[in-house]
């Protein structure tokens, strides 16, 4: 599979198109590892044959102006919708969590030496627990979504803070040093202190007082789905050490060349469809301001503003209240870390006459509002 280096007219860019959230700014490195991944035998296709279930190699990646996006029609014709699809996806189970988190805790805790040999064969082999796990949780989140019904608003909160209402949720900590890693992606180029989600039982009175006012078979209902997404939610995350912590091991192998992108320009289809969504709770009042103006207001409380939830900004959540971004999405590593931190994040929103940096704003991530105070 090749990338798409098409030259395409961002004003004109379909809006099917979706950041790569996880590689939103690529280098050579990490465009050409891409390939890898999803190419036939790679990692993802492998998975699919463990479950079964046909896979087609698609090119749905289109690169321009040092920004990655994913056509997400061509990407649902990499698995083709069959019957037999169908039935192998509805068939996958979520019950082998524990299997997958011991495979997870001795990779991240083994002695094994990447060098300039044998780094692909070794990370293309982690890579397919890493994607294994994604597709799993996944489902379920599509599990707990459809179980939410018309209170599936409240996902985000009960991913951050609904452990509080499991009594017997299973130990899945790993203790290993992490230390020596760097950035918080596959991306090589992000160098930034690594930052490791540990989620534990917090409280959070609004929710506590939704939940309380559930009925006794709600509460059933949701408990099933929420504790299996919890888990998933949890390995995800060690998945995403282990991608840091071979991508760090990788890093000093690697000629200047292939740690550089293209230059970048944080241009957004005209045509984007918008649709403004809290992807992080809680409420924050401060001065809009972008990357390049965050250290002229230092002195005064900040809304930073990001046309996509990159990784790499997991840096400055210390300097700022609250997040405004155009793109993202609520299993993006920018929305899991502020949920964590108790920062609002507020996505589905551009820059305008009625919205500009340096305009004072008040954001509301449970309520998903954005508001300009005079």
């Amino acid at each position: 599979m090749s990338l798409s280096a098409d030259i395409i007219n961002p004003g004109n860019m379909k809006n099917n198109l979706e950041i790569f959230e996880i590689a939103p700014h690529p280098s050579e490195f990490t465009l050409d590892l891409l390939k890898k991944i999803y190419s036939q035998n790679g990692p993802v296709d492998r998975v699919y044959q463990k479950y079964r279930v046909k896979y087609k190699v698609k090119d749905f990646f289109v690169y321009k102006d040092g920004n990655l996006w994913i056509d997400k029609d061509v990407e649902k014709q990499s698995i083709p919708l069959s019957l037999g699809n169908i039935f192998m996806l509805s068939s996958i189970h979520l019950n082998n969590y524990q299997n997958l988190y011991d495979s997870l805790k001795t990779k991240l805790n083994s002695s094994e030496i990447i060098n300039q040999v044998n780094w692909e064969a070794i990370f293309l082999k982690n890579y397919e627990l890493v994607f294994e796990i994604d597709l799993l949780f996944s489902k379920a989140i599509k599990k707990l979504e459809v179980s939410l019904g018309k209170n599936v608003n409240k996902i985000g909160d009960l991913l951050s803070y609904g452990k509080i209402f499991i009594d017997d949720f299973p130990n899945l900590s790993i203790s290993t040093d992490t230390s020596e890693y760097l950035g918080n992606s596959i991306e090589v180029q992000d160098r930034g202190k690594f930052t490791a989600i540990k989620t534990g039982k917090k409280d959070n009175p609004e929710l506590i007082k939704w939940w309380h006012n559930l009925s006794e078979y709600q509460q059933v209902i949701y408990q099933k789905s929420l504790i299996t997404a919890l888990i998933y939610s949890e390995l995800r995350e060690f998945g995403r050490w282990l991608v840091v912590k071979n991508i760090s091991q990788i890093r000093p192998y690697l000629n200047t060349s292939q740690l550089i992108s293209n230059k970048v320009t944080d241009i957004l289809p005209n045509n984007l469809p918008l649709k403004v969504i809290g992807v992080s709770g809680g409420i924050a009042m401060g001065i809009l301001a972008d990357k390049s103006t965050l250290s002229q207001n230092k002195d005064q409380k900040l809304i930073l503003f990001t046309p996509f939830l990159s990784p790499e900004l997991t840096d400055l959540l210390d300097k700022v209240e609250g997040i405004v971004s155009t793109g993202g999405g609520m299993m993006s590593h920018l929305a899991i870390v502020s949920r964590e931190m108790s920062k609002p994040v507020v996505v589905g929103v551009s820059l305008s006459h009625n919205l500009k940096i340096g305009d004072m704003v008040k954001i509301d991530g449970s309520n998903s509002t954005i508001e300009v105070i005079k």
